[in-house]
């Protein structure tokens, strides 16, 4: 029994011993899977906060402010208006509030006159200026102009436009009254007393055909009695002729009609013989043109006598003296 009791004694202790080195086993198994767990977990901040702080980037440079939209576009539209209205240091007009150079503007006998050239460019930029022997002629759209310097008129669209200074020259230009040419173009000019300044006002377009102005029996009749009255005349004696006429076919003492006038019994030889029916020269029908178109020489004038061929008429005697041009003395 003693032997038996040794034996489970022995057994007893072989599996305490047994127990403890399971039991130190699992200690160690738990410690190592502890430290390794630590170690992952500790590992892992590790690497974020590496992946969250990159290497350290060249600092940005500061932002450049962009313009605002409103002032591009007032930067632009200053830059336009500089460019396209420079300074103007000599004499200059205006068309609609735009200045024009004009370095040959002058002014003769009260009138403004202005370059030919320049005020056409300016209220017709599309129009052509050219020469035809003495003539500068311009030229479009519904529009012609001669111009000649030296003589008393212009011609647009076959009108014809009286000018009492003549047409003139200077610096080179061609001159005309600022207020024949704006009527030529259809355009209107205003004198600004307070700043000194001449302004044309464009029109709608250029001045209507001498065929839809003039009268055709009317330029007929007065252009044969100037030229068979003052036919060798200058052009204001012409004139005062055609002045004559058209006062008396104002005048209740007399008919009223330019025909009726001329053919009245009694008052003009050349009706009286025939010689009226004479072709006109060329003068004479530009004359005749000019009276219709307003031009009066010669004032209130209702007789003309040539002193020469008649020396007593009963003008001379009975009727206020006027004026002489040329030939004639007229007589109201």
């Amino acid at each position: 029994m003693h032997k038996y009791f040794l034996c489970l004694m022995l057994c007893l202790t072989m599996f305490c011993s047994l127990s403890t080195l399971a039991l130190a086993a699992e200690e160690t198994v738990d410690d190592t899977g502890m430290a390794e767990t630590v170690n992952t977990v500790e590992a892992e901040p590790s690497a974020e906060v590496e992946a969250s702080e990159p290497e350290a980037a060249a600092e940005p440079a500061e932002p450049v402010e962009e313009p605002a939209a409103a002032e591009t576009v007032e930067a632009a539209e200053a830059a336009e208006v500089q460019t396209v209205e420079p300074e103007i240091t000599g004499p200059y007009f205006l068309v609609d509030g735009t200045a024009y150079a004009d370095p040959a503007m002058t002014v003769c006998n009260g009138v403004y006159y202005v370059s030919l050239t320049n005020a056409v460019r300016a209220l017709r930029p599309d129009a052509v200026i050219t020469w035809e022997g003495e003539y500068a002629v311009v030229s479009a759209d519904g529009l012609t102009i001669r111009v000649r310097v030296g003589d008393q008129y212009l011609e647009a669209n076959g009108r014809y436009l009286y000018i009492y200074n003549r047409v003139l020259t200077g610096n080179d230009q061609v001159l005309v009254p600022a207020r024949i040419i704006a009527q030529a173009m259809g355009a209107w000019v205003e004198w600004h007393q307070d700043t000194g300044e001449l302004e044309f006002h464009a029109g709608s377009g250029a001045i209507a055909s001498g065929e839809t102005f003039y009268d055709s029996d009317s330029v007929y009749w007065l252009s044969r009695i100037i030229n068979v009255e003052s036919g060798n005349q200058p052009l204001d004696g012409k004139l005062a002729v055609g002045t004559v006429i058209m006062n008396r076919v104002e005048s209740p003492l007399f008919p009223d009609t330019i025909y009726d006038v001329i053919f009245a019994p009694n008052q003009f030889t050349p009706a009286q013989n025939g010689t009226i029916h004479r072709e006109p020269n060329a003068e004479s029908v530009i004359a005749a043109k000019l009276i219709l178109e307003g031009i009066r020489v010669g004032g209130d004038s209702l007789y003309f006598v040539n002193a020469s061929i008649s020396p007593n008429s009963w003008a001379q005697r009975n009727r206020t003296y006027v004026t002489t041009i040329g030939a004639h003395s007229f007589f109201s």
